[in-house]
């Protein structure tokens, strides 16, 4: 499974079960846009009126964005790594203003706090990382 498919397919998860945590985290990212660069694909993710968007084709403007691999994203999920050792060896890195820094991280905990209360997460997790 691809990021793309594991974001969009854990967004609609949290959209679909109603979640409250997904009108935050929409609320919290709405007009924002975030561009992951996972092994080099780019997603575009995107929050307009209460509801997530997610594309390949990136805007001219955008306001944050993150480049990783695959591997980066199992080792700090998994709890191998921590956020800041990722950032400095260079293996995570994010751009953008501070204040849209700040908003990602907190949308990045809403989201996270959301899928531990999911049952169908670990699974598409396990899709996205092979085992």
């Amino acid at each position: 499974m691809s990021f793309s498919q594991l974001l969009a397919d854990t967004l609609a998860l949290l959209a679909d079960n109603a979640h409250p945590f997904y009108r935050s985290l929409a609320t919290k990212l709405d007009g924002r846009i975030v561009v992951f660069e996972i092994d080099i694909n780019p997603v575009v993710l995107r929050f307009e009126n209460g509801a997530h968007f997610i594309d390949d084709e990136v805007p001219l403007s955008i306001d944050l964005a993150l480049s990783t691999d695959r591997a980066t994203i199992v080792e700090l999920v998994d709890g191998d790594a921590l956020l800041i050792d990722l950032v400095i060896n260079d293996k995570l890195k994010l751009t953008g203003a501070p204040d849209s820094l700040a908003i990602f991280h907190e949308a990045m905990l809403i989201y996270v706090n959301a899928l531990t209360r999911e049952k169908a997460a670990p699974a598409m997790y396990q899709k996205f990382t092979g085992h």
